[in-house]
């Protein structure tokens, strides 16, 4: 146990990642400047190593990007499976009321897995965004271990154990829309724009655009599990 009871991932779970120095130069450079606009003299110039040390760590430009989303889904993963063993602890209890996505008319509740990720992003805000927008079709070259313990974290997150890929994707591809977005807060709230529809107070309740969203995508996969005879 660490420090006042609190387990190891438990721990973990309340801090930002520590990327290898490369790393995190490559996720600065690609989410400020963009992917195609970056080279790899400029990675090695910010992370300050030889661009020989940078070629013996990642042979290429996609090497990076695909250490990044390994990293990333490495951790998500993790996260993910640190919320939901922790459900019922006061601390994530709370994080989920501050969400207050609740079942509504849709009849399934996003509220820890989107309490999960948004932990996740507002800590690691740059890993994410590159991660998540940079992830096609490197899911398909970096870590495949990784990338699996995360589809798996996610489908136990929500009950959904045997949808396909198909509906993990799309969920990631809403996650990819509200890291972009919590670049720009207004008036406190964490999302603006499109996600917050209909002017509702809470961008993830069953009336805002985003937060239907997320259901239909919850339904969907929930109905791929589960198929009617």
């Amino acid at each position: 146990m660490v420090g006042g009871g609190t387990s190891p991932a438990a721990a973990a779970s309340t801090q930002a990642i520590k990327l290898d120095p490369i790393l995190a130069a490559a996720a600065e450079l690609f989410d400020r400047l963009g992917y195609e606009k970056v080279r790899i003299e400029d990675v090695a110039r910010r992370s300050h190593v030889s661009k020989n040390t940078l070629y013996k760590r990642y042979d290429h430009k996609p090497g990076l990007l695909a250490g990044l989303v390994a990293t990333f889904a490495r951790e998500f993963a993790l996260h993910l499976a640190t919320f939901a063993e922790r459900r019922h602890d006061p601390e994530v209890e709370r994080k989920c009321a501050d969400v207050g996505a609740g079942g509504g008319r849709c009849g399934v509740d996003p509220s820890l897995l989107l309490a999960a990720f948004l932990d996740f992003c507002t800590r690691n805000p740059t890993l994410t965004r590159v991660a998540l927008a940079g992830r096609d079709p490197l899911f398909a070259r970096c870590d495949r271990k990784a990338v699996d313990a995360l589809f798996a974290s996610i489908r136990h997150c929500i009950g959904a154990r045997g949808c396909s890929d198909v509906w993990i994707e799309q969920i990631l591809n809403v996650f990819l829309f509200i890291a972009r977005d919590l670049q720009r807060p207004k008036d406190g709230r964490p999302l603006t724009g499109w996600a917050r529809a209909f002017d509702e107070p809470n961008p993830y309740s069953d009336r805002s655009a985003i937060g239907i969203l997320l259901r239909l995508l919850l339904l969907r996969a929930f109905q791929d599990s589960n198929p009617r005879p």
